[in-house]
């Protein structure tokens, strides 16, 4: 049997990080066109930005999943926002986003006294939405995300002048 560990992340594991990452989100083809160099700098943009809770799932001394969140002081209370959590494909469907979850979770309340988790998943995909539900997670709510392209609003806000 594999010996596996969940640890913290370390700098110096942004690179292989990095790499999985955009590997898995070339598998789950949601249309984020990640490269190796785009990807090692948004990894190196978060684990610069604190306080942030990282870790990494090891499997036989290779990076097999990861996760990220940062604490964000909220009028509720410490929230644990803009989560990624990925595992590689192969390696998926073993319990290993499950356990990385929950250590971040853990230490989210154990040390920041979080009093939510809010994070992201895509629409019109079964995986991982039905994952995050199974587990607790709800969807919708009284917000939601909105987002565009800065030229188009601005277009528009010009236009409604």
């Amino acid at each position: 049997m594999s010996k596996m560990i969940i640890r913290q992340m370390r700098h110096g594991d942004i690179k292989e990080v990095s790499v999985l990452y955009k590997k898995v989100f070339d598998h789950a083809n949601v249309g984020e066109k990640w490269t190796n160099k785009n990807s090692l700098r948004i990894w190196e943009y978060w684990s610069s930005r604190k306080p942030n809770i990282a870790y990494v799932v090891v499997i036989d001394k290779k990076i097999v999943g990861g996760f990220i969140g940062f604490i964000v002081p909220w009028w509720n209370g410490n929230h644990l926002r803009d989560c990624e959590i990925f595992v590689d494909p192969r390696n998926q469907n073993r319990g290993l986003g499950a356990m990385l979850l929950k250590t971040a979770l853990n230490k989210s309340l154990s040390d920041y006294k979080a009093s939510y988790i809010i994070g992201m998943t895509f629409n019109g995909k079964k995986f991982p939405l039905s994952w995050y539900e199974s587990i607790g997670f709800e969807k919708g709510g009284p917000l939601t995300m909105v987002w565009g392209n800065p030229k188009k609003i601005l277009r528009k806000i010009n236009n409604n002048d």
